[in-house]
Parts: C-alpha cells; structure tokens; sequence
C-alpha cells in the first residue's frame, strides 16, 4: 500500500518521492504537512489550497479520488 500511494502522489504531482516517503511521514496529517512544504518551495503556483483544507479532503477520498484531486492541486 505504501509503495502504491507513493507511486500514486508521483505520477499525479510529477515529484520524484523518496522510497522511504511514507516511512518518514507515517500519518496523512505528517504527510500532508511534508508535501505542502516541498511543493510550495519548490513551485509555488502547485499548493492552492492550505495543508489543513488538503488533509481533510484526503482523508476520506479512494485512492483514485485521492489522484484526481492531486492532480487539480497541481494544476
């Protein structure tokens, strides 16, 4: 599972993840709050939403709501 999220935040941000992501990040409320950071300094425009908006949308998504909404964040 950890490695399909993973894959899956790869291909909806086009970020290159770290194998060890989700080890790292163990909780969606750490996740979140690492990729908010890394996205906004990395390329502003990407992170629309505030980290806390962003979790409480992926908590309740399925793995493909959860990409589709990725990918909204990026664009």
């Amino acid at each position: 599972m950890a490695v399909r999220l993973r894959q899956a935040l790869q291909e909806a941000s086009g970020d290159r993840l770290p194998a060890s992501l989700l080890f790292n990040y163990s909780t969606i409320e750490a996740l979140a709050e690492h990729l908010t950071v890394r996205w906004a300094s990395a390329r502003p425009a990407m992170v629309t939403l505030p980290g806390s908006e962003i979790i409480a949308r992926l908590k309740d998504m399925s793995e493909d709501e959860a990409r589709a909404f990725l990918a909204a964040v990026k664009a």
